[in-house]
């Protein structure tokens, strides 16, 4: 794409973003993703209600704990939140919800002395700039025509569009995750030590900002990265030297962690009530997946005797020691996950009923066209890294939640594979309808 063509496509997501955003301010129940609880403050003043909104309005499940934490970090007081999340507890230092969202909530809101909407406007522009790197990364897949329809489900995907407007850990997530597929291709293409390390690091910044990141990288790269001519040799020394930067980069973090609670915890601890709320003992384990109204006993959270880390540890093993003995419900629960994934239909309606039924139909419509674009790019380079990275989230949604929020930071993937099919489609249509133009030969 062009210079031009990529600042005409940043300012529409610019634009569409905003727009979003003001709606959250103006009518916030109808982009809610679940109201699960009363707001905690009244914030009747306008100014208040600016900048803390997300104390104001449950917009999204996570909201108010991660508006704390980078609160408290603007403040002084570290990595604390205020109130009960899973394993944390309020005023105690905390690794739950990772290191880097909310060092860039906390470092937004000590500039712009505590105001949601300059985060809220920051993660719009990051979100927009995300998709030209959409456009970019269907481009290697696909042409011009795929980088195109890349940037217009890029700008109207509602899950993308709304991503930015809540305060979230995956409105930085997914930018990053763009930007390392982006660096992997271009290293695919043509191998070097600067991009080594480049990758390394967005990497790390990517599973510093949500952990589920690690495995669907992994794979990413595992899948991609014996290809045509590849020097297996220069490969192990690159990859090394990413390892290094990525272990760098995360250093810093496990060290804290490590000196609070006594063990390893590079990323986060949700891995283990992550596992165990989806995958527990129960009397009727498909109704739960399906309802996903889930009751394990006992409920994750903070557990005597055990700090934070052990804690995740403990809910680890319970489930692992659940999978081990009930190996067939398990598979059964994660197959019936899986095709909720793969068919996202909603189990809750709630408000604006249609708007829903719609939504669920681009759902169905961009995963569909994506397993088909993954197909067609199948045996190029960068068509098994996007495979590898969509196949990695897809097996995580099966083993703990196939809801979009969970998919959140991976809908640029879908929207990228998809846009490959749509533009073969409209490119053979445009071809069939061109006139053939008659042949004449010397007289």
């Amino acid at each position: 794409m062009t210079r031009t063509a990529l600042a005409r496509l940043l300012l529409a997501a610019l634009a569409a973003r905003l727009l979003v955003l003001v709606l959250s301010y103006a009518a916030p129940q109808s982009v809610a993703l679940r109201a699960y609880e009363q707001p905690r403050h009244a914030c009747q003043p306008l100014g208040a209600y600016l900048s803390r909104r997300p104390a104001c309005v449950v917009l999204a499940e996570d909201e108010t704990a991660y508006d704390a934490l980078g609160r408290n970090i603007a403040a002084g007081r570290g990595y604390v939140v205020d109130q009960d999340w899973v394993l944390a507890q309020p005023g105690a230092p905390t690794a739950y919800g990772g290191f880097l969202y909310p060092a860039f909530a906390g470092a937004v809101y000590f500039l712009a002395h505590d105001r949601a909407l300059a985060l809220l406007v920051l993660q719009s522009l990051v979100g927009a700039l995300a998709v030209c790197g959409m456009a970019a990364a269907a481009h290697r897949l696909g042409g011009p025509g795929a980088a195109r329809w890349a940037g217009v489900l890029g700008v109207l995907h509602p899950g993308l569009a709304l991503d930015s407007a809540w305060v979230m850990s995956e409105a930085l997530a997914l930018p990053l995750l763009v930007a390392a597929f982006l660096l992997w291709v271009r290293y695919l293409a043509r191998p070097s030590l600067k991009l080594a390390c480049l990758f390394g690091a967005a990497a790390a910044a990517a599973c510093l900002a949500r952990s589920t990141a690690v495995p669907a990288l992994a794979l990413m790269v595992v899948a991609s990265i014996v290809r045509p001519r590849w020097r297996p040799a220069l490969a192990v020394r690159h990859l090394a030297a990413a390892l290094i930067v990525g272990a760098l980069c995360v250093t810093p973090w496990a060290i804290r962690n490590a000196e609070r609670y006594g063990v390893f915890v590079p990323f986060d601890t949700k891995s283990g009530p992550g596992l165990w709320l989806n995958n527990h003992p129960s009397p009727a384990p498909y109704r739960e997946a399906w309802t996903e109204e889930l009751n394990p006993d006992p409920p994750p959270g903070p557990t005597p005797d055990l700090n934070e880390a052990q804690a995740d540890a403990h809910f680890r093993r319970l489930a692992l020691s659940y999978a081990a003995g009930h190996p067939a419900t398990v598979a059964g629960v994660s197959a019936l996950r899986l095709g909720l994934a793969l068919v996202p239909v909603p189990r809750y309606w709630g408000r604006w009923p249609l708007v829903r039924l719609a939504t669920t139909l681009v759902y169905i419509a961009v995963t569909w066209l994506a397993l088909a674009g993954l197909w067609m790019t199948r045996r190029t380079p960068a068509g098994r890294a996007l495979g590898g990275f969509v196949i990695a989230w897809l097996l995580m949604m099966s083993l703990t939640s196939p809801g979009l929020r969970h998919r959140l930071a991976a809908e640029w993937a879908f929207a990228v594979a998809a846009s490959v099919p749509v533009a073969a489609y409209l490119a053979r249509r445009a071809a069939a309808r061109t006139p053939l133009l008659p042949q004449t030969g010397p007289r």
